[in-house]
């Protein structure tokens, strides 16, 4: 009888332990998604809604010569930049998994 009370107890507890790990899923995509739906309209007020406070922004690309560079950025300096976004401005995302 204790063995089928541990075997029941522990299929609950793997599937809520599962269902919430959808759940945060979900919360996760849909950040995601606010992001850069706010990036590509250039709503800042959207971006700053999912940004931590303290995040760490690196920007990366090729200058004239031909050469990679890497940039820092601050919060603040990344929202301006959306908000001034010209609508003819595509912004090329990628996320690495």
């Amino acid at each position: 009888m204790n063995k089928i009370v541990l075997i029941i107890f522990f299929s609950f507890l793997h599937y809520s332990l599962s269902g919430q790990n959808i759940s945060e899923k979900q919360k996760i995509k849909k950040m995601i998604s606010v992001f850069f739906e706010g990036l590509h309209k250039g709503d800042s007020s959207k971006v700053s809604s999912v940004l931590h406070s303290g995040v760490k922004i690196q920007t990366t690309y090729k200058n004239k010569k031909g050469k990679s560079v890497l940039k820092d950025q601050t919060r603040k300096e990344l929202l301006k930049a959306i908000a001034s976004k010209k609508k003819t401005t595509i912004y090329w995302s990628q996320i690495r998994v």
